[in-house]
């Protein structure tokens, strides 16, 4: 169907732009994800570094170590010592943190561009409302 693939496609852009949003700003990208990922269960520690065109992260747990790569031009996370389970919220946490990136950088945008006041509308949900007063 039409629709679906439109659906696919733009998920793919989607977290494209997400996972390029990580290598823009990757210091407040690496702290964030330093934080996120050490309240896991079952992590005791967390070590993350930008490399080039990779995202490293090392994941402390008592059953061993875990590490993960994001790599910038494709997007894939490859994961060597965990589950399918961790690698499936580790993706979910990257794909988060860049997307308030992402939202953090429009919201300092609209705000140089219109000159007003931005303001944040929660909406219960990892969405944001913005409202612009003219």
């Amino acid at each position: 169907m039409p629709c679906d693939a439109l659906a696919r496609v733009n998920a793919t852009v989607a977290k494209q732009t997400l996972i390029a949003e990580l290598f823009e700003q990757p210091e407040v990208a690496r702290e964030a994800l330093l934080r996120l990922l050490s309240q896991l269960e079952e992590v005791l520690t967390v070590e993350g570094s930008f490399v080039g065109d990779t995202l490293t992260l090392v994941l402390s747990r008592r059953a061993g170590a875990v590490r993960f790569g994001l790599n910038h031009a494709t997007g894939q996370v490859s994961m060597q010592g965990g589950d399918q389970q961790l690698l499936t919220r580790v993706r979910a946490l990257l794909e988060e943190t860049g997307g308030a990136l992402f939202q953090a950088r429009v919201i300092r945008t609209l705000t140089q561009v219109c000159g007003s006041p931005v303001e944040e509308v929660p909406t219960g949900s990892t969405a944001r409302r913005i409202t612009i007063r003219l």
